[in-house]
């Protein structure tokens, strides 16, 4: 694949393809059916598609029509956790349905083979190829399975220079984690600048009783299950 389009072709057919079988895989082992749904969550960062695959998806499945559709983009390692935490909102207000959140990345159309910085090599190491999908249902609905007691959000302010994507003119979107590249500075402003926000978030997260794991939980969600 020479282009971004071309690249982003195949991440639509490939989604398509890994998000009907999670989705089909989540429903069979919750026991229930297509039509069982009442609102779909999707997330992912490495393809753009409008209609987005949610909608593909219910052509492709047979989905009710009146299912509520929850399409986000820009969320990156954090989509799949901040997708359930919205699920859980949903089906607090509607504790008789149900709802799926399907995460689709395909890092691997990234890639930049001509790219042999240390912050490329890192991020195509470290992140794959895949699908997953939970189903997230209401209180009346009967099902058992872990429970989402609650969920909180956590927003760092002037950290969005941290990690996101530079896209690239004559290939796929390069997924550019700057927090590798100050890792590796020997010297200059821009390390300093990170080492001491490092130790700003982690003295924030002791104090609110969480892991601190990093720049990468910039605008961050967790939950507790």
């Amino acid at each position: 694949m020479r282009t971004w389009g071309e690249a982003n072709q195949h991440w639509i057919r490939t989604a398509k393809e890994l998000g009907e079988k999670a989705i089909s895989g989540a429903l069979a082992d919750a026991g229930l059916k297509c039509q069982n749904l009442g609102a779909f969550f999707f997330v992912s960062v490495t393809g753009i598609s409008s209609p987005s695959i949610d909608a593909l998806l219910i052509n492709q499945m047979g989905l009710c029509r009146n299912i509520r559709r929850t399409p986000v983009f820009g969320l990156g390692c954090v989509a799949g956790a901040a997708a359930i935490s919205r699920a859980a909102d949903y089906v607090k207000a509607y504790p008789d349905q149900v709802a799926v959140v399907l995460s689709v990345e395909l890092c691997s159309l990234t890639l930049q083979r001509e790219d042999v910085s240390m912050a490329n090599l890192i991020s195509a190491g470290l992140f794959g190829d895949g699908a997953a999908a939970v189903i997230v249902a209401g209180a009346d609905c009967g099902l058992s399975g872990p429970k989402i007691l609650a969920t909180r959000s956590v927003f760092y302010p002037d950290t969005e220079e941290m990690m996101g994507w530079d896209v690239s003119e004559k290939a796929s979107a390069l997924f550019y984690p700057a927090r590798f590249q100050i890792w590796f500075e020997k010297s200059g402003t821009r390390s300093r600048r990170f080492s001491s926000r490092a130790r700003i978030a982690s003295r924030r997260h002791r104090k609110l009783g969480i892991a601190y794991r990093g720049p990468e939980n910039s605008g961050s969600h967790r939950r507790r299950t």
